[in-house]
């Protein structure tokens, strides 16, 4: 695997994944990410 292209890509999964698990916490509603 190219680590330059591969990385954005998780880098902005785990952003994108924290934000979403914050936003459900927030709003108290459930959600299938994990």
């Amino acid at each position: 695997m190219a680590p330059g292209i591969f990385n954005p890509i998780l880098l902005r999964l785990w952003i994108t994944g924290c934000a979403l698990r914050h936003a459900g916490e927030d709003s108290q509603q459930p959600h299938g990410t994990e």
